[in-house]
């Protein structure tokens, strides 16, 4: 919750500037995402209107997405 904010201007910076249709995000270093971060991701596809694809998803990580059912929205 702490880093959304600086993780979420940064990113829709770079999406925003980003000329292609998808963001490739690496989560290889992603240990843990709750609420807040699967609410940024799906504000910053939106903000960006792109398609946000994840890839190098630890399974406890990708297990979340799972049981929100949003490995759909996203590429995973």
């Amino acid at each position: 919750m702490a880093t959304v904010p600086a993780v979420h201007a940064e990113l829709l910076a770079y999406g925003r500037a980003l000329p292609s249709r998808t963001m490739v995000l690496d989560c290889r270093d992603l240990e843990f995402i709750d609420s807040s971060g699967l609410h940024m991701l799906v504000d910053l596809e939106q903000r960006c209107d792109k398609r946000i694809e994840l890839v190098n998803v630890r399974p406890p990580v990708r297990r979340v997405f799972e049981l929100t059912g949003l490995t759909h929205v996203f590429g995973i």
